[in-house]
C-alpha cells in the first residue's frame, strides 16, 4: 500500500504537467478564460459524480474520503482551496506560455518544497531536520540553475 501512496504524488506530478499544457493548448484555441471555465465544469461534473459513489457505497473508500454524518458550518476560509485551484489552472498554463514549460514546473517545485517545509512546521509543529533544509537549499540552488543555465 506504500507503493500506492508514494506514488500518487508522483502520478500528480505527471498530470499536473499535463494538465497546464492541455490548458495552453486549449486557450490558444478559445482564450485562456475559456479552459478554465471549462476545467470548472469538469471538475464539478467529475466531483459531483464521485461524492455520489461515495454516498452510496462509502465502504469501498477509506474513512479519510469518507462524507461525515455531522458537518460544522463552514468559515470563511473554506473558500481558500477553490480559489487556490483557479490560480493552478488559469496561471500554469499563462507562465507555460511565458517562460516555457521546464521554468515554470521548476519553479512550482521549488515553491512547493519551500511552502511544504513551512506547512509542515506551523501547522503540525514539525519542524524540518537539516537534511531536509539542505534539501530545499539544494532545490532552490537547482532552479536556478534551470533558469539562468
Amino acid at each position: 500500500m506504500m507503493v500506492f501512496y508514494y506514488g500518487l504524488p508522483l502520478t500528480l506530478g505527471i498530470l499536473i504537467v499535463l494538465q497546464g499544457g492541455l490548458n495552453r493548448q486549449i486557450g490558444a484555441h478559445w482564450g485562456l478564460g475559456a479552459a478554465v471555465l471549462l476545467n470548472a465544469g469538469i471538475l464539478f461534473a467529475v466531483s459531483a459524480l464521485f461524492y455520489g459513489i461515495l454516498r452510496w457505497n462509502p465502504e469501498w473508500f477509506p474513512e479519510f474520503l469518507r462524507p461525515r454524518s455531522q458537518v460544522v458550518a463552514p468559515s470563511w476560509w473554506y473558500l481558500i482551496p477553490g480559489v487556490c485551484g483557479f490560480c493552478l489552472v488559469l496561471g500554469l498554463p499563462w507562465s507555460i506560455q511565458s517562460i516555457g514549460s521546464a521554468k515554470s514546473f521548476i519553479l512550482v517545485i521549488t515553491a512547493q518544497i519551500c511552502a511544504g517545509l513551512v506547512w509542515d512546521a506551523v501547522s503540525t509543529g514539525v519542524t524540518p531536520g537539516v537534511w531536509k533544509l539542505i534539501g530545499g537549499a539544494l532545490t532552490l540552488l537547482g532552479s536556478l540553475f534551470v533558469i539562468f543555465g
